[in-house]
């Protein structure tokens, strides 16, 4: 006699998933955190971890700035580093 195979429904799957997920989140923190943490790790990949963990948490920016000549250069950097600052200020409420 064949055992009659259970499907399960998409959206079953998924919450397994998720949850699965979920219960790595500590784990994956912990490792950032020592990744960043340990000098033998290179520089660029730090920084590159640090870039991530941000967009994370704040979000990518709205728009991106092209400079193209030295006049247009100080504005755009200092409308840049506002919407930074902006962006800071609403996560921290």
């Amino acid at each position: 006699m064949a055992q009659k195979e259970v499907q399960e429904r998409p959206d079953e799957v998924r919450g397994k998933l998720v949850d699965k997920i979920v219960a790595l989140g500590p784990a994956a923190v912990d490792s950032l955190r020592m990744m960043l943490n340990d000098p033998s790790v290179p520089p660029q990949i730090r920084a590159s971890l640090i870039g991530e963990v941000l967009v994370r948490i704040l979000g990518k920016p709205e728009s991106t700035v092209n400079i193209r000549n030295e006049s247009d250069n100080m504005e755009a950097a200092e409308e840049y580093i506002s919407k930074l600052v902006e962006m800071i200020q609403e996560y921290r409420g």
